[in-house]
């Protein structure tokens, strides 16, 4: 039982956590989204970074659309 409580958790979560964070984004001056993200993505992909297999990026642009939290982001690899 307890764990379809939880699966039906991780489904509200899913379901209804982009519509509930859609709003607090949109109220973070953009400066701070950039700050916030370009260090949470140089944490999560520092291995594969300080690896080189991400090099293929290099000297390129990456976009990234999350359209359920209404962001739009142009990366590149520094």
């Amino acid at each position: 039982m307890s764990k379809s409580i939880f699966a039906n958790l991780h489904h509200q979560l899913v379901v209804n956590g982009p519509k509930v964070l859609s709003l607090p984004s949109a109220q973070i001056p953009f400066a701070l989204q950039k700050k916030l993200l370009s260090e949470l993505l140089a944490r999560i992909f520092c291995e594969a970074i300080e690896d080189g297999d991400l090099d293929f990026l290099e000297d390129k642009w990456l976009k990234v659309v999350v359209t359920d939290l209404k962001i739009n982001l142009v990366l590149e690899l520094c």
